[in-house]
């Protein structure tokens, strides 16, 4: 009887160690480890005695990515207000903002230089409800085929690093200063 219950409780380790692991799929060995022993260390003794599985949340590994997003969105956006210095629809000069013709959902155009142009609040409110003259712009200004590989190009996926965030954040804050 007591095999067997080493065989179960070792099957629910493999089975807890699996689910840490997929949830920490694309960190380094270095950094599972670094993580495993930073819990190591927050869970009591008592707890460890009964053996009770460890589960790393996913935000918590991701939070690096999460803050380089944030901080290229940031230096990205002033860049094409920078570029652009006005409204590409009204001409204004006020209240502008980085409007993406595709939307930022998509990694795969969400800094990309040719989908964002600058718009003034006013202009992008309405685009949200009529999109019809910012695309019509676009289209004049660039042509339908760079529209339709856009287009392709938001369709498609994309997954960055944490060093390709640090080279675009580093590439573009060059750019603003």
């Amino acid at each position: 009887m007591r095999k067997h219950e080493e065989k179960k409780m070792q099957a629910k380790k493999e089975r807890a160690d699996a689910r840490i692991n997929m949830r920490i799929d694309g960190v380094s060995e270095e950094e599972r480890v670094t993580l495993r022993e930073e819990i190591e260390k927050i869970i009591p003794p008592y707890l460890k005695r009964k053996q009770i599985t460890i589960k790393v949340s996913k935000w918590k590994v991701k939070s690096k990515k999460v803050n380089k997003k944030d901080k290229l969105d940031k230096v990205f956006s002033l860049f094409i207000r920078q570029r652009d210095k006005a409204c590409v629809i009204c001409w204004s000069t006020e209240n502008l903002q980085n409007w993406h013709l595709f939307s930022r959902v998509s990694l795969a155009t969400r800094w990309d230089e040719v989908n964002c142009n600058t718009q003034c609040s006013r202009c992008n409110i309405l685009h949200e409800s009529n999109p019809r003259p910012y695309t019509e712009w676009f289209k004049r200004e660039y042509g339908e085929l760079v529209y339709e590989d856009m287009e392709t190009k938001w369709h498609s996926t994309f997954k960055p690093t944490i060093e390709w965030y640090d080279e675009k954040i580093e590439y573009y804050n060059k750019l603003t200063q």
